[in-house]
């Protein structure tokens, strides 16, 4: 070595890496522990009688796309009704106050007991909202879901029983995702969570460590959270600040592995940014203000060490980012001074992620069939968790030393696989990071190093390099490709969103995705030095807006000439997995999905449907309501790879098919009206029928369907949503 400063950067680098393998390392330990308990898993206690009082709160703020459906799944639970109390606590200042207003008074009106609870002083942001719904609670057990979740309708019967143990003070339940397969981006998130959704929790839970209340999808003994100190918001992760006051006081936390709750995934760069800052700052903030109460109380050294580990989780991120900016440093003197560390450092890298994939692996085998599939996006995983340390640096720094910052929300859009809704991502969006111009920066910086190795043969570095630059020029150019993608596609009218039976036009600086100065003005000429960034960040990207039909739809064979493709203009509804009596079911492999597009004008009602997963061979019938009564049924069967395609027109409400005549009189395709669709077995005698799922099924369009039963009386559902539409014919 030639110089002091080269000893200083060696060192540097080394500790920084030795500080990652050990948190890498500590997963080989989560990994023992889940495997220890794996075969024994925990046995439901019975309900309880009397059956307890629950409160179930909903924090909502803005949430125009999601609010709905999650008030609908609340108010679906499968629980005495005169036992339960929902709490909408919305703090929202858009026309989601108006639509959950109206969503309270109409579930009031049919005996529910719901109430509407908004502040206009937002002091506190969530935790403030759920301490001011705690002051009026009056469940001994609380509920706590966020707005981009579905709940299960079982979800209290599986968690209830659970506190007939006294020390029991909270039940966290599986995060499932509803969006997982709808780009690259959230396969990779989802893949990224599940290691502890999957891993960690269960093996915190039984290994008898301190774990986490995830801030929603769990049940709260209100006792336990007032014994706490009660929700507290001098941090951004109230829930983990609240889940370790609560376990120093005695109270233990169970986790339910196999109580998956459905969730939405942010589906673009800036969005995941926004969530990974909040939950790095909000975790330091955690252990700065917890680190000496835990190693003060009276617990085993064992889990204090743990506890210390999992309360600084994050604190890898500023190493991540030393290690990022000393690489090609590292390989630059090694190079010169003729030292062979490249292989070695390579190797000891390796060797400590062996750690983190195996926890990862063992997380995806766990839950999916097709595991090895999913996880040929872990080195994207890693390269994008390399890149968004630019950011979460930041965020860990901030926290550590105290800097406040406000609480920035995670936009919500209910999107679903193979949806495309750049409008609804223009409506709710997250600000563009400053720190992208670093990212981008670094991933030229360490790309020229990678190039220079392979020049002079630093091979062992190659590796390393690649992973790096891949890492910071993928979140860097996502960043600028989903900011472009939300500001391109412009409506060709106000969109409307119709509450309390009017019609409400959202504001025309959302409409439009003008916000004062636009952020694009404000990047576009750096930008025009980035272009081959851009373009690689595009190539990798699965949603490309709403410009065009999504390609789920314009890859079909047609039916009917019904909504021809390349029609544009089209409203789009992804259709859910839901049991008999219409509940939402969790998805997973294999499960049915399907898709629903219409186009109404005048006095057409235009479809098109496409669902997958189905049995191949076997007859369904699908279905169109308006306002709960059946207009539109023909039956068709599946093809040989289980998919249906179907379409058709709707004129009047009065076109049946399969059904007989109607008895009741046409109505115009005028004013507000909930469609319905769905998709269920056709369980009526045979009667001849399609060979295919190709073929029309039509109202008054024209075109003749066949009604092909099963002749089996199994009229299961098994795909359905439903949709208000405000129509302007007359």
């Amino acid at each position: 070595m030639r110089t002091q400063i080269e000893f200083i950067v060696i060192g540097t680098y080394a500790a920084a890496l030795f500080v990652l393998s050990l948190f890498s390392l500590n997963r080989y330990v989560m990994i023992s522990l889940f495997r220890r308990y794996r075969g024994h898993p925990r046995v439901r206690p019975p309900e309880p009688s009397p059956m307890p009082r629950v409160t179930v709160q909903l924090p909502v703020f803005n949430e125009l796309f999601v609010a709905e459906r999650l008030i609908k799944s609340a108010c679906a639970l499968d629980y005495p009704r005169h036992l339960l109390q929902v709490q909408v606590l919305d703090d929202s200042t858009d026309e989601t106050l108006i639509l959950t207003r109206r969503l309270v008074r109409q579930y009031r009106a049919k005996g529910f007991q719901i109430e509407h609870l908004h502040r206009e002083d937002r002091t506190g942001y969530k935790a403030g909202a759920l301490e001011y719904g705690l002051e009026r609670a009056t469940g001994e057990l609380v509920a706590v879901f966020d707005a981009d979740f579905v709940i299960p309708k079982d979800f209290l019967r599986n968690t209830v029983p659970y506190f007939n143990q006294p020390d029991v003070g909270i039940v966290q339940a599986r995060w499932d995702y509803l969006n997982e397969e709808y780009s690259l981006l959230t396969r990779v998130t989802a893949l990224g969570l599940s290691g502890q959704f999957v891993i960690e929790q269960p093996a915190r839970d039984r290994g008898g460590l301190f774990l986490t209340f995830n801030g929603t999808a769990g049940l709260l003994r209100a006792s336990a959270i007032r014994d706490a100190g009660g929700w507290q918001h001098d941090t951004l992760t109230e829930d983990l600040d609240l889940s370790y006051r609560a376990q120093l006081a005695g109270w233990r936390i169970q986790y339910l592995p196999a109580l998956p709750c459905p969730s939405e995934l942010p589906p673009d760069m800036h969005a995941l940014k926004t969530q990974q800052y909040r939950w790095t700052k909000g975790s330091q903030e955690t252990a700065r203000k917890l680190f000496m109460p835990l190693w003060r109380a009276g617990i085993p050294l064992w889990q204090k060490l743990q506890g210390t580990a999992h309360l600084l989780g994050n604190s890898v991120y500023p190493f991540l980012l030393v290690v990022g900016i000393l690489n090609p440093i590292v390989m630059y003197i090694a190079h010169t001074d003729r030292v062979r560390i490249s292989w070695a450092i390579s190797a000891y890298f390796l060797l400590s992620l062996g750690g983190t994939f195996s926890y990862y692996a063992a997380a995806i085998k766990e839950i999916h069939v097709d595991w090895r599939r999913r996880m040929a996006c872990f080195p994207l995983f890693l390269a994008a968790s390399i890149g968004l340390s630019v950011y979460n640096a930041q965020a860990a720094i901030e926290g550590f030393l105290g800097k406040r910052t406000p609480f920035l929300r995670t936009p919500k859009y209910n999107l679903s696989t193979g949806q495309s809704q750049a409008v609804r991502r223009r409506r709710y969006h997250s600000a563009f990071t400053n720190s992208t111009t670093f990212e981008l920066v670094l991933g030229v910086y360490t790309s020229i190093a990678f190039l220079y190795a392979l020049y002079v043969g630093e091979w062992g570095a190659l590796p390393f390099l690649l992973l790096f630059a891949t890492g910071y020029l993928l979140v860097g150019g996502y960043s600028i490709a989903h900011l472009m993608n939300t500001g391109r596609v412009k409506l060709a009218a106000t969109p409307q969103v119709v509450v309390d039976e009017t019609a409400v036009p959202l504001p025309a600086a959302a409409a439009n995705g003008s916000t004062g100065r636009s952020d694009l003005t404000r990047i576009a000429r750096p930008v025009s030095t980035l272009l081959p960034l851009v373009l690689m960040a595009f190539l990798l990207h699965c949603d490309r807006g709403d410009a065009t039909l999504p390609a789920a739809y314009t890859g079909q064979a047609m039916g009917p000439a019904v909504l021809p493709s390349g029609t544009v203009g089209l409203d789009s509804l992804p259709l859910v997995v839901k049991d008999a009596q219409l509940s939402p079911v969790p998805q997973g492999p294999g499960v049915a999905a399907g898709m629903f597009w219409f186009s109404h004008s005048g006095t057409t009602f235009d479809w098109r449907m496409s669902a997958s997963g189905l049995t191949s061979g076997r007859a369904y019938r699908v279905q169109l309501s308006v306002d709960d009564q059946p207009f539109d049924v023909a039956s068709a069967r599946a093809d040989a790879t289980g998919a249906l395609i179907a379409s058709g027109r709707l004129f009047a409400f009065m076109d049946q098919v399969c059904m007989g005549a109607s008895q009741r009189p046409s109505l115009p395709l005028s004013g507000r009206h909930v469609i319905g669709v769905v998709v269920k077995s056709d369980g009526a005698p045979r009667s001849g029928g399609q060979s295919s799922g190709g073929g029309g099924l039509t109202g008054n369009s024209g075109s003749a369907a066949s009604c092909s039963g099963n002749g089996d009386g199994d009229f299961g559902a098994a795909l359905s949503e439903l949709h208000d539409i405000q129509f302007s014919g007359t």
